[in-house]
């Protein structure tokens, strides 16, 4: 019994309260009371839509998804106090789409004489009217920026005609 310790040993006694959310108020009122002390610690203002800020612990705020509810939930990742992500501003994705057809005009017909370029069998043959070419070189269109999808430059072997697939 000499191995464990008292709480008089640490200057606790069993009369004393000790520091516990529960003690003394129900739960909901005793999370007022915490959050009232609290909020002194806010510097921001809570009706901010930018708010970036647990308003209990002052960590700051992580996305999460309410799968249920289907909502945008701002969620603390010390404390997991969480509310509804209202009024904060949606993401937007900005997909820089460059003119391509800038680039068949910088293009030269005799590249398709380039032995170095891929050569293919085109179905549908020559995308020109009058050309009854069958054969083009393809390769990838540069488009300067990080690319969504492949585009590739055909230059017809025939008439020298380019286009884009699509």
């Amino acid at each position: 019994m000499d191995d464990i310790a008292d709480y008089d040993d640490y200057g606790l006694e069993d009369d004393e309260p000790q520091d516990n959310f529960h003690s003394g108020a129900s739960g909901d009122a005793a999370m007022e009371e915490v959050e009232e002390e609290e909020e002194d610690i806010i510097t921001k203002d809570s009706s901010d839509p930018d708010r970036r800020f647990c308003p209990r612990c002052t960590n700051m705020w992580g996305p999460w998804e309410n799968k249920r509810r289907k909502k945008l939930m701002l969620k603390c990742r010390n404390c997991k106090y969480q509310e509804v992500a209202d009024g904060t501003k949606p993401v937007y994705e900005n997909y820089i789409v460059k003119q391509l057809k800038n680039t068949l005009e910088t293009i030269s017909p005799s590249m398709a004489q380039d032995p170095t370029l891929y050569h293919a069998r085109i179905e549908g043959g020559c995308k020109a009217p009058t050309c009854p070419g069958q054969e083009a070189v393809l390769f990838q269109a540069e488009s300067g920026t990080k690319a969504n999808s492949l585009k590739l430059v055909f230059v017809c072997k025939t008439c020298g005609h380019k286009w884009i697939n699509t």
